[in-house]
């Protein structure tokens, strides 16, 4: 049955188009257009959903203008007409849909970055501004990065060194946790992984804003200095130091450790050479070391800490076990 109206549907749109149409047919179908089309596509236009009540509409019409023809015989034809211009309606509606849909604007997509251990990245954002990724570190760009007034992105943890575009009308936030950095074109570094407990931000040029939570906690940081929030003791400290130490992972993928615990070593020496590393002794690991590390192989870096920290270790092809001293942890 639908093979067959198929084929009159084809029979009667192709008799239109070389005008082999009876005038009683071709009348009804010019009426139609003229009458109704433009309504009807306005009412599309306005809402596509609309589309089942306009084919009712143009159905119940044609059923009026059968009926006035007072020929019944010719019910069956009024109807297949009726048919092709509730398809021609159906036609319509759909493309003007497909239409309104692919004008719509794209959405905006977060951008996240991201590294695993021993692994670093460079990545340059749409405004110019390049940030280098230390490993196991995660960053997130804000969808409206590029439209807003505000430059905004996430560094969610790991470290991160920020080589910021200037733009005097759209400030530049990194924000980490309740930590927001505020900046306009400025470099510097920022290091916040979970075991280090503490928030660092190390200026390498221009200034600096920061912000804990909603209170200033720094107006003014410049060129070689340090802040170091604590979020155990809730205290900060601003240090004058060479950043060049901080940020000198960028270059040579060196590591400069501060006042850190052999196991927050220990977790250093992880991200680096992405090996497991166990500390023994943790209950009475307090004591803290600073030191300097080159890029070297893990063999060297580990004699290096021991020397320092007096420590002993057992390293194998996947895993560094940390013992410290007995005798240092018994004066501390």
């Amino acid at each position: 049955m639908k093979i067959k109206g198929d084929k009159y549907l084809q029979e009667k749109f192709g008799q239109y188009q070389s005008g082999s149409l009876s005038d009683q047919e071709k009348t009804i179908i010019d009426d139609w257009f003229k009458e109704r089309m433009k309504s009807t596509l306005l009412a599309i236009r306005t809402n596509h959903f609309q589309a089942e009540e306009i084919r009712s509409a143009v159905y119940r019409k044609l059923q009026q203008r059968i009926s006035q023809q007072n020929k019944k015989q010719q019910y069956k034809k009024w109807l297949k007409i009726a048919c092709i211009l509730l398809l021609i309606s159906s036609i319509g509606a759909l493309t003007l849909h497909q239409f309104q849909e692919a004008r719509k604007p794209e959405k905006q997509l977060v951008q996240i970055f991201s590294t695993g251990n021993a692994q670093y990245k460079r990545i340059t954002l749409q405004d110019g501004t390049q940030i280098w990724l230390n490993a196991a570190t995660r960053l997130r760009v804000d969808a409206r990065f590029k439209t807003s007034n505000l430059r905004k992105v996430y560094l969610e943890h790991g470290e991160a060194f920020f080589q910021v575009k200037r733009d005097t009308l759209r400030p530049f936030k990194i924000i980490t946790q309740n930590f927001i950095t505020t900046v306009l074109g400025t470099s510097f570094n920022i290091t916040s992984y979970p075991e280090l407990n503490t928030y660092k931000v190390a200026v390498a040029s221009g200034e600096v804003k920061v912000d804990f939570l909603d209170q200033e906690l720094v107006k003014e940081l410049v060129h070689n200095e340090v802040l170091t929030y604590n979020l155990s003791t809730k205290r900060k400290i601003i240090t004058k130091q060479d950043v060049s130490l901080w940020s000198g992972w960028r270059s040579n993928q060196s590591v400069y450790l501060e006042n850190l615990t052999l196991s927050q070593i220990g977790a250093a020496l992880s991200r680096k050479y992405n090996i497991q590393v166990k500390t023994a002794s943790l209950q009475r690991d307090h004591k803290t070391y600073t030191l300097y590390l080159f890029n070297q192989p893990i063999q060297q870096a580990v004699q290096r800490i021991a020397l320092i920290t007096g420590m002993s270790y057992q390293l194998t092809q996947h895993t560094l076990i940390l013992t410290p001293n007995p005798i240092s942890m018994k004066k501390n």
